[in-house]
């Protein structure tokens, strides 16, 4: 399984100035290849489906090793874990929703 790895010069950090880094595989690859990623600093992109980061050398070295294995590299077969069924964080539907307290009325004026 090849894995595409591509400079992107466009994107720049602000406090560095590095450009960014996407890395591409036709299927998942293994746990060992994700850790290795995750480990200098990539993250995983659901709506763009690559691994980013900016370019630094330490990243530019794993991308490298990444190219290098070519195809050797191979899919993951282990199936995704199932993702859970009720919403989480503040949205969080099986809260009990806060309600406001009703206004004290004041006395009426004579």
């Amino acid at each position: 399984m090849q894995a595409k790895i591509t400079h992107r010069p466009d994107l720049r950090s602000k406090k560095e100035n590095l450009p960014g880094l996407e890395i591409r595989f036709e299927q998942r690859p293994v746990v060992a290849v994700r850790k290795m990623l995750t480990a200098v600093g990539f993250r995983w992109s659901r709506g763009h489906q690559c691994w980013y980061a900016w370019a630094k050398p330490e990243r530019l070295y794993v991308a490298n090793q990444i190219r290098e294995m070519g195809n050797d590299i191979q899919p993951d077969t282990e199936p995704l874990p199932p993702r859970p069924k009720t919403a989480r964080g503040p949205g969080d539907l099986t809260k009990k929703r806060r309600t406001r307290k009703p206004a004290r009325k004041s006395a009426p004026k004579p």
